[in-house]
């Protein structure tokens, strides 16, 4: 059995492998470094892909990015269901009062289907969503061992040159392969 007869909609999965993605790589800089959202997301989009396109293309950026602060990285983990996405939002709240900002990655499960995220724990952050000085993305872990995913360093300097106060990276529930997370976080 191949994908396509996995996927929910086959003929939208012929589309997506022949849409084209042209980044134009200064043009990204220049948006992460002014902290536009839009630019931020490409980015990570860019750096998780697998296509060997896309692969030279994350390295031309990575290579381009200039960090001029670093802010704090702190990793959140814990068993599933303990609350880890309500206690970043209620970071995240905090964060947001002390006039800081925040970038979230946040590790959901993978779907064997669609390669996406399953739980997608953007949704449970809602409140926090509509403020300038926080961002949200949820990657899915892709079946990477270790608590992140396999581009969890890259996203980050995406966020450090992006400016961020604090970078929060809330792990995909802890099981005994959560080992890798603790290089990241300061």
């Amino acid at each position: 059995m191949n994908l396509s007869d996995k996927h929910i909609n086959p003929q939208l999965l012929g589309k997506i492998k022949q849409i084209s993605h042209a980044y134009d790589i200064p043009a990204l800089v220049k948006g992460i470094e002014n902290r536009d959202r839009n630019s931020i997301a490409q980015a990570i989009t860019l750096v998780e892909s697998n296509r060997a396109e896309d692969q030279e293309a994350s390295i031309e950026l990575l290579s381009s990015l200039q960090i001029k602060k670093q802010g704090f990285r702190i990793i959140i983990t814990g068993a599933p269901g303990v609350g880890k996405s309500t206690f970043v939002s209620a970071l995240a709240r905090k964060v947001i009062n002390e006039g800081s900002s925040m970038a979230i990655l946040a590790t959901d499960p993978t779907s064997q289907i669609t390669g996406g995220s399953i739980l997608g724990d953007k949704t449970r952050m809602g409140e926090i969503l509509s403020s300038d000085q926080i961002f949200v993305r949820p990657s899915a872990s892709s079946n990477h061992l270790g608590g992140a995913t396999k581009n969890s360093l890259e996203k980050i300097d995406i966020l450090h040159a992006a400016g961020f106060d604090y970078i929060v990276l809330e792990t995909v529930g802890v099981g005994q392969s959560e080992f890798s997370t603790y290089k990241l976080s300061d």
